[in-house]
């Protein structure tokens, strides 16, 4: 009688335990880690999923870091293969003139139409630029306001992907976007304490979104219109002139996507300080050529933190003769020699 008094309790206790062990599961979300492939054109969507996708999603941007968005020729064979066959999404920002390469690639490849996710609309958030001949501006991601939107999209669009892990993607985003907060309120604190009547030359239009939240006049632009076009003297010229006419210090901003061989060259014209900022994460130390870095660009938030402490650090132009001048000079050397040379030689002759 007692032995089955025991094998009955020791049942009702593994009833009680099994219980036990199911309410438990049910009380606590999986772990599971999304596995979702995901790609991007870019570093600014690449940070951004990362951000929010989690340890266990595959994610590969497309464009480098170092690399001009505007010159890019296109994604290697190996990454077209991934985009049509492997990715399950392809995070874009939707600006044709950051990615001028993917369109072609989507009329070639009609299949990505549906893996393809547009995170800005530049005719709602854009900003015409009146050193591009009032044209929008596309470096709209260099606003933390507009990259808030864009972190709710990527959340949006991998709840609807993985919803197994839509509480691990939305916690991801609450955290993300109160960084996101805290970073604009770093940039009000930086425009009242050192910005205020700032004015510089940018090399590249990069930092428009940026300069208006801080109240940073951008006199001129370097390049030309058409992006990528090296300037020609005249216009090195006038900057030099219309910088020298300013009352008060002007900076020159420049970024290692793009040669900085003009603007060492105006700011040492103008006896001006440079700001080397990064309009893309992923910039590490010694990657800014002549003007060397001396911060490392992880991600997002810490791009925007460098820009501002590059404006107030502004350094020293290097002590060399840059770019065109450097060949004219050595070809107004030549040129002398030889005209010396006939001349000595004419005198002989007589």
């Amino acid at each position: 009688m007692k032995s089955r008094k025991m094998y009955v309790g020791l049942f009702l206790f593994l009833i009680f335990f099994l219980s036990l062990g199911f309410s438990v599961n049910a009380d606590f979300p999986s772990s599971s880690q999304s596995s979702l492939n995901i790609m991007t054109t870019i570093a600014i969507p690449y940070d951004i999923v990362k951000s929010i996708s989690g340890s266990g999603a595959t994610i590969e941007s497309i464009v480098d870091s170092t690399t001009d968005i505007h010159s890019f020729d296109g994604p290697t064979p190996n990454q077209l293969d991934k985009m049509v066959n492997v990715a399950d999404v392809i995070f874009t920002l939707g600006i044709r003139d950051a990615e001028p390469w993917l369109q072609p690639i989507i009329d070639d490849n009609p299949s990505l139409t549906s893996k393809i996710v547009n995170l800005t609309n530049i005719f709602v958030d854009g900003i015409a630029d009146p050193l591009l001949e009032n044209e929008i501006n596309e470096h709209i991601w260099m606003d933390p306001n507009i990259v808030k939107k864009m972190a709710t999209i990527t959340t949006a669009t991998l709840v609807s992907l993985d919803p197994a892990n839509s509480d691990t993607f939305e916690s991801a985003n609450a955290t993300y976007q109160a960084k996101l907060d805290a970073l604009l309120m770093h940039i009000e604190g930086n425009k009242t304490a050192y910005f205020n009547g700032m004015k510089v030359v940018v090399n590249h239009p990069s930092f428009l979104y940026l300069f208006e939240l801080l109240g940073i006049q951008r006199l001129g632009v370097i390049e030309t219109h058409e992006h990528g076009s090296e300037p020609d003297p005249q216009h090195i010229d006038e900057l030099v002139q219309m910088i020298n006419n300013e009352s008060g210090n002007v900076t020159i901003v420049t970024n290692p996507q793009h040669s900085s061989e003009n603007a060492i060259e105006i700011a040492q014209a103008t006896d001006s300080k440079i700001s080397i900022m990064s309009p893309i994460p992923g910039i590490f130390k010694n990657q800014g050529g002549k003007l060397e870095f001396d911060f490392e660009v992880l991600d997002y938030i810490s791009m925007i933190e460098y820009c501002m402490y590059a404006l107030r650090n502004p350094v020293d132009s290097p002590k060399t003769i840059p770019g065109y001048r450097l060949i004219a000079l050595g070809m107004s050397i030549v040129i002398g020699t030889g005209v010396s040379l006939i001349l000595v030689g004419k005198r002989v002759q007589k």
